[in-house]
Order: structure tokens, then sequence, then C-alpha cells
């Protein structure tokens, strides 16, 4: 079997097996053990049992031999399942991080959105009272200029002898305060 060291994703970096198929590997392997050494207790309990000239030391020896291979494997596949949890659990960690920043950046986000939306309803209710007032000006100024049109001498005389009376009392009264005097104008 390969050792396996460089991980990514789901595959090993160095010889592209996935991690799944080493696990399900794993798993055989695991159950061909526990079945090797049920038989090897089995067969060290009758060797127990029989006469010690009854199995020659051969088989003795090749059995050791078989149990020792199958142990060698199962500690790599050991070796290699413990390292795979590893890159899993960073994996997950990294991920628990990024979800966590994507949920506040997404209440963040939300929080704006409430914020722009309620200035932006102000806003168009602004707009449309300020709407509303020019509409009334217009028509208070339309009607003004109706009714200044229908009878002008009315409206119009009034105001001129007004400002013919101001216009008098202004050059006195700027005289007066450029000179120093303190006359009231007459």
């Amino acid at each position: 079997m390969n050792k396996c060291y460089g991980q990514q994703g789901g595959d090993c970096v160095n010889c592209g097996v996935s991690t799944s198929a080493l696990r399900s590997e794993l798993e055989v392997l695991k159950r061909r053990l526990l079945d090797r050494d049920v038989a090897i207790v089995q067969l060290e309990a009758q060797m127990a049992q029989d006469r010690p000239d009854h199995y020659p030391q051969g088989q003795v020896t090749v059995l050791r031999a078989q149990c020792d291979h199958w142990q060698d494997k199962y500690d790599r596949l050991l070796e290699a399942h413990k390292r795979l949890q590893k890159v899993n659990q960073g994996l997950e960690d990294k991920l628990l991080r990024l979800v966590d920043r994507t949920e506040s950046e997404k209440s963040t986000l939300a929080a704006d959105t409430a914020s722009l939306t309620t200035a932006l309803t102000t806003a168009a209710q602004a707009i449309n009272r300020l709407k509303q007032e020019n509409d009334r000006y217009k028509n208070d100024l339309n009607l003004a200029i109706q009714l200044l049109q229908c009878n002008p001498s009315k409206y119009a005389s009034h105001k001129l002898d007004s400002v013919h009376q101001m216009s008098k009392r202004r050059p006195n009264f700027v005289l007066q305060g450029s000179l120093g005097t303190t006359r009231s104008p007459k």
C-alpha cells in the first residue's frame, strides 16, 4: 500500500486515491485481521491442547509471519486513518470559520440594507412633500398672476404708493446716518 502524506479535498495528492476508498479498504482489512486473529487464537488453543510434536515448528513460523504481516498492514492503515482524520478536522475548521465570516457579513449587509431602505423611504417622502409644496406655490403664483391680470389697478396702486413713500424716506435716512445726526424722518 502507498503511503500518502498530502491530501487535498477528498483525494491523496501523491497517488490520487480517494479517502473513501482508503476508508473502505481499511474496514475490509480490519475485518480480515479480526478473522485472522480469531483463526490464530483458535490454532494456538488447539496447539496448546494437542501435543507439541503434533505441529511442526515450520507451520508455527509461517503462521507467526502471516500474523506479523497483517499486523504491519493494520498499523499502516491505522496511521493513514489518523492522518486523514487530522486533515478532515482542519478542513472542517476552515469551513466553519468561512461559514461564521459569511454569516457575519450577511447580517452586516442586511443591517446596511435596512438602514439604506429607511433612508430611501425618508428621502422619497421628503421629495413628495417638496413636490406638493412646489405645486401649491405654483398654484398660488398662478392665482396671484390671474388676480393682477384681472384687476391690476387695485393691487398695483397700493404698492406704488408705498414704494414712493419709502423712496422719499430712504435718502433722508441715509443722509442722516452719514452726517451723524439722529433726526427722525419727516
